[in-house]
């Protein structure tokens, strides 16, 4: 066989390699990204769901706690829930901006960690930031969250967005009803007034040290969180 047909065969060869190589790169390029797709939208899903009933679960337990997801500072242990004194005289009570805080450090604690995570998928996955920001608005709650990860081994697999939750819910309604029944307190009148202007009910469980005072709505349709009860304590 001459030079000729070696280097001719020697060609064709390494077209085949060349062929070949390209063929193993694709499809072994392709694969992932399917199997990384479905990943991203399990991740994307469970941090999504974890935000969803920690944001609902916040607000009930701060509604139950008299302003507070955490321990109030003071407080009475009723019936196993620890409701928050509210004092007028030296203005010991929540401000809005406090419960506010409130919400966002309880779904903040309760985001799953990077393990948590990695353990939804066989990627590599890198944890980075985790902010929560939550505005009581007039007839709602808005808890935003921004959470940076990422899956590795799939281009633009960053799941480093913003997640939203709005709960509807009339919380600052709440909030202004405490505070009238802390300011009128000893107004029979007044706070009978104030439930059939505003189709709620107020009831209060008397004790020789406290008053518990609960807020609930007459509307169905006015919340989200089906039940919903804000109640403080009054010291006597």
């Amino acid at each position: 066989m001459g030079k000729r047909g070696q280097a001719t065969i020697f060609i064709i060869i390494s077209i085949l390699l060349v062929v070949v190589v390209l063929i193993v790169v694709y499809f072994s390029s392709s694969k992932p990204q399917i199997s990384s797709s479905n990943e991203y939208s399990k991740v994307r899903s469970y941090i999504l769901d974890n935000i969803n009933d920690n944001s609902e679960k916040a607000i009930i337990i701060l509604g139950l706690q008299g302003g507070y997801t955490s321990d109030p500072p003071r407080y009475i242990d009723y019936d196993r829930i620890k409701i928050s004194y509210w004092n007028l005289s030296n203005k010991s009570y929540p401000p809005l901006e406090l419960i506010q805080d409130q919400i966002s450090s309880f779904v903040f604690s309760q985001l799953p960690n990077c393990s948590e995570v990695q353990n939804l998928t066989k990627s590599e996955v890198v944890c980075g930031n985790k902010t929560v920001k939550t505005k009581i608005s007039e007839d709602r709650v808005e808890v935003d969250v921004t959470y940076l990860l990422s899956v590795q081994g799939l281009e633009a697999a960053s799941i480093s967005q913003e997640y939203k939750k709005e709960i509807k819910i009339g919380l600052k309604d709440y909030y202004n009803h405490a505070l009238f029944i802390l300011n009128n307190s000893d107004c029979f009148s007044c706070l009978r007034n104030r439930t059939l202007y505003y189709n709620i009910s107020i009831k209060q469980i008397e004790s020789n040290e406290y008053t518990i005072n609960m807020i609930l709505s007459n509307s169905s349709q006015l919340n989200d969180v089906k039940g919903y009860v804000f109640q403080f304590a009054i010291k006597k």
